[in-house]
């Protein structure tokens, strides 16, 4: 089997920055927890397999969003 991408060292190029924020109207108490998104970009791919620029062509990009439900800490 030959791997197309991937490994140990595949990774971004660079690091993402997300911003979180919670819903409009509510406010976000890290102590209470609750619910957070974000949107996100993620920069192009690198030392994954020797398809990384394809692959990062499909990967790479603006428009990613996260939802997170926080706990408080027990």
């Amino acid at each position: 089997m030959i791997p197309i991408g991937g490994g140990e060292n595949c990774q971004t190029a660079e690091a993402s920055d997300i911003r979180l924020q919670s819903a409009e109207g509510e406010f976000f108490d890290p102590n209470a927890g609750g619910t957070i998104s974000g949107e996100y970009s993620l920069s192009e791919i690198t030392d994954c397999g020797p398809l990384t620029g394809i692959l990062s062509l499909f990967t790479a990009g603006d428009g990613n969003t996260i939802d997170l439900t926080l706990a408080p800490k027990a």
